[in-house]
């Protein structure tokens, strides 16, 4: 008894391991994305801005 006890805690450390890289993974990807998508609205409102600016 005392040793399927051990072994289901194994199992379940490893899948929480596993669901914790995906989902680690998950958020560096979508902080990518957002960065990029924050880089190029910011040029792009920054040559809007410098276009305004020059006579």
């Amino acid at each position: 008894m005392i040793e399927t006890n051990v072994l289901m805690k194994k199992a379940i450390f490893v899948v929480e391991s596993l669901l914790f890289i995906n989902f680690q993974k998950f958020c560096r990807k979508s902080m990518e994305n957002l960065m990029f998508f924050n880089s190029v609205t910011f040029l792009r409102f920054k040559l809007d801005f410098f276009d305004k600016i020059r006579p």
